[in-house]
């Protein structure tokens, strides 16, 4: 009997008993059924995710089918009718076919959410051979440490601020105090950004920055030397203000030295890679026995195969900082892994690269599955989401 799902298009599934009674009413058998159709490959997922997606978007513009319909539902599936009977038998999902019609829409907004277990898929199946792209962390709020306590900041785009005098400035809305809020002077502080979440923070100096999701920030309250100097892990934009004394930016592999400028800093410890894009002024990049100077439009990048110098759209670096994602010749692995970051959700994705190459934007606006599912129609993959986590799954290479 399960051979037949095999071959089956998106109008097979929704002619099909037994798939629309696992939508309309679904239980725990037949939740453990459809698993293994997709666990052992005896279906083509991509039309079966988009069938899911259509009739739960038809469940959410009219009424649940009647307990009369889904017991004739029901007998009709006990008394073994054929397919081609059961197409032409009466259905509890009235107007369906009138309705799929305009069901594009619907799946450009709609998710799939697979209800599953990754302990009962065999070697075979969909999540064999898969790496961890992005681990969700525990949800929570953006931190500030110093040596005389910590406060927690609400929201999910909070603003940490210093005067002149390197006295801390935030509103007690904003702010959860957890130990006594530093008052003055305090030499060191850190400012760290879960998963899910972004940060300002304005230095004593003037100087703004923007920390993205999974950052962490570690500087003085009130620069008292000749230099001015932060360590950073994860990705900031900066504009630093000019007061005669350089601003150095320390990461696990980079030494970063500016007297005033704008740039974006991507360095995850987690990353195999780091990145410095100047927008404005002028940068020192060190890195090992290596000293490049960048101008404006430059983008400096290092990896485990060497270092690199190169001309860039900057706008395609700094947008994140205004709610947008742009991306241009980027492999899909790095689109999705920002994505996991900024939603805090873990993403598991095949070890294998999938060749994808990605050009557009995204509003981060949305939530995740509205963005993927949107992406999975042009980039040639589909999604699935069992206990939480998200499972891709690449179809064919290809660019986009």
């Amino acid at each position: 009997m399960t051979g037949r799902y095999k071959n089956y298009k998106i109008e097979d599934f929704l002619e099909d008993d037994d798939f629309i009674l696992s939508i309309v009413a679904p239980n725990e058998e037949s939740k453990e059924y459809w698993d293994s159709l997709v666990c052992s490959g005896s279906l083509n997922i991509f039309e079966y995710t988009n069938a899911v997606l259509l009739m739960r978007g038809w469940m959410k513009s009219n009424p649940r089918p009647s307990r009369e319909d889904l017991e004739n539902l029901w007998t009709r599936i006990q008394e073994g009718c054929t397919a081609m009977e059961r197409r032409h038998s009466a259905r509890p999902v009235k107007h369906l076919f009138a309705w799929l019609a305009t069901a594009a829409a619907v799946v450009a907004a709609a998710m799939f959410i697979y209800q599953g277990s990754v302990k009962k898929c065999s070697p075979g199946c969909v999540d064999a051979d898969l790496m961890v792209l992005s681990q969700a962390q525990k949800s929570g709020h953006v931190t500030l440490l110093s040596d005389s306590g910590s406060i927690q900041l609400k929201g999910s785009n909070p603003t940490i601020a210093y005067d002149r005098e390197g006295v801390l400035q935030v509103g007690k809305q904003d702010a959860s105090q957890k130990e006594p809020l530093p008052k003055h002077n305090v030499e060191k502080c850190r400012v760290l950004v879960p998963y899910g979440k972004q940060a300002k923070l304005e230095l004593s100096d003037g100087t703004r920055l923007w920390l993205n999701a999974g950052t962490t920030v570690s500087y003085s309250e009130k620069f008292s030397g000749k230099t001015r100097d932060i360590t950073v892990d994860g990705e900031i934009y900066a504009e630093v203000a000019h007061d005669g004394r350089p601003f150095i930016v320390h990461t696990d592999d980079l030494e970063i030295t500016v007297k005033g400028t704008r740039f974006n800093l991507s360095s995850y410890t987690s990353d195999s890679f780091s990145q410095v894009v100047l927008v404005e002024g002028s940068v020192d990049v060190a890195h090992e026995k290596n000293l490049v100077s960048l101008v404006p439009e430059q983008a400096y990048t290092c990896d485990p195969e060497g270092s690199s110098v190169r001309l860039v759209n900057t706008d395609l670096y700094t947008s994140w900082i205004n709610g947008v994602y742009k991306f241009e010749n980027v492999p899909i692995e790095q689109v999705l892994l920002k994505l996991a970051r900024h939603y805090n959700v873990t993403l598991v994705l095949p070890k294998n690269p999938s060749g994808v190459i990605c050009f557009g934007s995204l509003e981060l606006k949305d939530d995740i599955s509205t963005l993927l599912t949107g992406l999975m129609r042009v980039a040639s993959f589909n999604f699935v989401i069992k206990n939480g986590i998200y499972y891709i799954q690449f179809n064919e290479q290809a660019n986009y």
